[in-house]
């Protein structure tokens, strides 16, 4: 799922990134997000 269709599907979705591409895999995103903590 790309970053666009991520934040048509959950409109109030914590801030992402503003430099985030929006064709940006999100799963890829959230991947490495979670790997982080």
């Amino acid at each position: 799922m790309k970053v666009s269709e991520f934040k048509t599907l959950v409109p109030n979705a914590p801030e992402l990134p503003p430099e985030l591409p929006d064709d940006y895999p999100i799963e890829q995103y959230i991947g490495l997000t979670l790997g982080l903590r």
